[in-house]
């Protein structure tokens, strides 16, 4: 509920800001003679692209995944200066991990899952990490395990999407952090 009420928000924020929208709903709005053609035009109206998010994993923990339903991002780094996230990270529905780096290119693995909650943990609120370099994390809740998909194409240009997301987003670098690419791009 309250990450459907953030979309909302932020698509009607988007509307509101950008003028020509604005009056062109103004436009529409007006044009309804009782409430219920307005819902039904509400209910008609296109709905935004699915987002998903890219988490990175070293290449030997990969095994790890299927027995997992829970994933952690770091969000600060190891001076545990906050690390750049998009607002929108909350609105992903799937996680697809990336692996790869330093020696090799990045690439997608075949192991993804539905999300269910993502929640900003400090590190003595979560077992095993208590004694981390890292002080606070994004704790991504799975509805089940990793699962895998093997037809996940492993040779997509990750680099491009990073390079894309980093411009959308303001951000110096992705390598290594969570990167959202749309549904349609990996499925």
């Amino acid at each position: 509920m309250e990450t459907e009420f953030l979309e909302i928000s932020k698509n009607r924020k988007l509307e509101i800001e950008n003028e020509q929208i604005a009056s062109e709903y103004k436009q529409k709005i007006n044009g309804f003679e009782t409430k219920k053609q307005l819902q039904l035009y509400l209910k008609e109206e296109p709905q935004p692209k699915e987002r998903l998010a890219l988490g990175y994993i070293r290449s030997k923990d990969l095994n790890k995944l299927r027995q997992l339903n829970t994933f952690y991002f770091h969000s600060t780094d190891k001076q545990n200066n906050f690390l750049e996230f998009p607002y929108d990270l909350h609105n992903a529905k799937k996680l697809v991990i990336y692996s790869g780096g330093r020696t090799k290119p990045f690439h997608l693995t075949s192991y993804f899952g539905e999300i269910e909650s993502i929640k900003h943990k400090h590190k003595s609120k979560i077992k095993g990490k208590e004694n981390s370099k890292t002080e606070y994390y994004f704790e991504v809740k799975l509805k089940d395990y990793f699962l895998e998909d093997i037809s996940i194409e492993n040779n997509k240009n990750i680099k491009k999407w990073m390079a894309a997301y980093c411009e959308e987003y303001e951000l110096k670098s992705a390598n290594y952090l969570p990167v959202l690419t749309l549904s349609e791009n990996i499925f």
